[in-house]
């Protein structure tokens, strides 16, 4: 993993940053490509202990759109595709173990009370832009961001 990787991953965390309040942790940062029927859009989330907080992105990396966030009570839904079962039946730690964000990559499918839909599939891993998100902060805010699900998935 080179400085470039590194410097890239602090720049998406100093984007969610403004977004976590005052007294809450900041417990990791990934980069996720929601991909609809016609469109893909990245997102960088932020996982804290009470919500997700995902932050639009364009190509460049720069803020594309108002940032929206996700708490449980928001959840109806949420499975992990490509992993077998329902997300919340899921031990982050194995996930990461058996290689969900290599080439493969995971797919995690989101479903709000109030109609948002989003298939999520986890960056980091193959290609020019999976390489350029290759590094531990990636992998920590995936840990994160599965272990939040698998506290807070409706079961």
């Amino acid at each position: 993993m080179g400085d470039r990787q590194v410097e890239h991953h602090r720049k998406l965390v100093e984007m969610i940053r403004p977004q976590v309040g005052a007294g809450e942790d900041l417990l990791g940062v990934l980069v996720v490509n929601d991909s609809g029927f016609f469109s893909q859009k990245l997102h960088v989330v932020g996982v804290t202990p009470t919500r997700l907080i995902f932050q639009p992105v364009s190509m460049r990396w720069s803020p594309k759109g108002e940032p929206f966030s996700v708490q449980p009570s928001d959840l109806a839904a949420a499975s992990g595709a490509d992993m077998g079962a329902e997300v919340g039946g899921f031990d982050p730690g194995d996930i990461v173990t058996r290689g969900v964000m290599g080439s493969a990559g995971g797919t995690v499918k989101l479903r709000t009370h109030d109609g948002r839909k989003m298939k999520l599939m986890m960056m980091g891993g193959d290609g020019t832009v999976g390489e350029a998100l290759a590094t531990d902060g990636q992998q920590i805010g995936y840990a994160a961001f599965m272990t939040w699900l698998g506290t807070h998935a409706p079961r």
